[in-house]
Parts: structure tokens; sequence; C-alpha cells
């Protein structure tokens, strides 16, 4: 069985950090399991036909377009992990990202895609002791549909009826979530994926911190932030760093993951105080953490691989 964790990107977060906090934190996990891949997907910047009438019911969509970062004006050279589609790149266009991304991975074999964004932060193990295997649409549900920042999965019979549906919706999460539905494909809803305090799927005024997976809890995923006009790479290490003081390096026993938390921590509190993410369940510098969730999750795959189907 073959995993891929798709990670929907773009030029501008690649170059300011955002890739990098993933690929520093979280990913560094994967590499334990011979059996799944990630990927970062970024579009080159060329244009769709139909999207501009789309585009214009999102709202505040100015404030998120400024994310927007064209290969064409800014020429970018891909890293290995990075792989670049021939789709428009701001937040606006994420259902075309989305489709092309599903395609390069039905055409690589894989079987199960997790689809993710650069502002989730995944706990790799319980994200495959979760039961994806038995379901062929799994996330946290909003209605109909999987929250994509939360991160959800798709077996390759989900992901063909994505791919075999045009385009209607600007929100790749809600656009899917329709298109399943009229094939017929259950959404299974765990809440264990990405819990976000008072979600506004648009513009929130302030930053609430999300629900991290610690081990007082059996949280999966975490959405760190409600828009992307509002994420920075600190909220990454955040969330790894509050995962590492709640047993990650104990549960894997790895240096090198001991290594790479004492590394963030420092790269956390060497974060101006302006820049910092706020939040009033943990004071991340010094390590004050508030009430969690306490749901002990029983793993069921080990590190050694995954047990095929």
């Amino acid at each position: 069985m073959k995993i891929l964790i798709a990670i929907l990107s773009c030029v501008k977060f690649s170059q300011d950090g955002s890739n990098q906090a993933a690929r520093n934190t979280y990913l560094q996990e994967v590499k334990k399991y011979p059996a799944i891949d990630y990927k970062f997907f970024i579009g080159d910047g060329t244009p769709v036909e139909d999207g501009l009438e789309m585009s214009r019911s999102f709202c505040n969509h100015e404030l998120l377009d400024e994310n927007r970062v064209t290969l064409g004006i800014n020429p970018y050279v891909p890293r290995e992990d990075e792989v670049i589609l021939h789709v428009p790149d701001d937040y606006l266009y994420l259902s075309w990202k989305l489709k092309e991304a599903l395609r390069w991975g039905m055409d690589h074999g894989y079987d199960y895609i997790f689809n993710a964004a650069c502002d989730t932060y995944i706990d790799i193990q319980r994200l495959l002791n979760s039961g994806f295997e038995r379901q062929d649409y799994l996330g946290r549900s909003h209605g109909a549909f999987a929250i994509g920042g939360s991160g959800y999965w798709l077996s390759r019979k989900a992901a063909q009826c994505v791919l075999d549906s045009p385009i209607y919706d600007w929100a790749s999460d809600r656009w899917a979530g329709k298109v399943l539905h009229d094939c017929g494909v259950v959404l299974q809803s765990d809440k264990h994926y990405g819990a976000s305090p008072e979600q506004t799927f648009c513009c929130a005024p302030e930053h609430r911190d999300p629900i991290y997976p610690t081990s007082e809890n059996s949280q999966i995923t975490a959405h760190l932030a409600e828009a992307p006009g509002h994420y920075h790479h600190s909220m990454m290490y955040k969330a790894h760093e509050i995962r590492g003081k709640n047993g990650l390096n104990q549960r894997f026993n790895n240096d090198g993951s001991e290594k790479l938390r004492l590394a963030t921590s420092e790269a956390l509190c060497d974060i101006p105080s302006q820049v910092r993410v706020p939040g009033n369940k943990v004071d991340t510098c010094s390590g004050h953490i508030g009430e969690s969730q306490k749901e002990p999750v029983k793993p069921r795959f080990q590190r050694r691989g995954l047990r095929s189907r």
C-alpha cells in the first residue's frame, strides 16, 4: 500500500520558510515509514478558463490574494520534494491545484492520498493508525465535506471521482465534498482531525489556538490558522514544540527527533515578540500547557512499516 501526503502549497510559502517549517518538524517522522511519501504542490501561474467569475464570490479575497507569487515573475527552482503544476498558484484556485495534485498522485500509483495544507500539523503515527484504509473519504466534517485545513483522506476510488468532475467551486474541500456526495462516496467524519475553535472558513478577526496533538489527547492533526493571511511558520514550530514536550520524542526514542525538538525550541524563543503567535493555551518558551482533551489512542501500526491490505 502506497500513501501520499499531498500538501497544497505555493511559491510564497516555499520562499518564506513555511514549507521548511513542515520539513523541520512533523515531516521528519515520514522518513521512518517506507510506504509513505510527501510532496508540496505548487502552481506555476498558468491561468485557467472561467476562474475569474468563480473567484469573485470569495470573501475578503483581496487580502488572501497577497499570497500570490507567480513563477513567471519570480523564477523559482523547486526542491526535490516539490511538484510544479500547470495551475494558478494563489488561494482562490485551490480546486485546480487539488485536482492536478490528485492526478499526479494517481499517475504515480498511490493507493491513498492525505490532502493537507501548509498550516496543517500532523502526528504521523496517529495518522497511520487512524483506520483510513477502511474508508474512501475520511476527515473532520463540516456539513457534507471534510475540512481541508484539517486534512482528509481519499482512496483511489474517491480521487478518481474528483478527477472526473468539472470544477465549479473555488473552495477545494467544499468542491471535493460535493463531487463525492454526488458520486455516492460517504464521508466518514472523525473529530480528531484538526479541531479549530470557531472556524469561520474565511478571515477570522484574530488568531485562536487550535487543539494541538499531545500525549494527553488523541488529536491527529491541528489546523494552525483559519486563513492563509494569518499563517506564520512560527505556528508550525510552536505546534511541534508542544507535541515534543508531551511525548513525541519519548515515544519514538529517536536521537534525531530529540535534537530537532531542542532546535525548534530555541528557534521559537528567538522569534521576535511582534511576530510570535498569540494564544492563551501555551506559553511557547516557558512550555506552560493549558487544559486539553484526554482521549488516549491505541497504536495500530508499528514503525516497522504498514500492514498490507
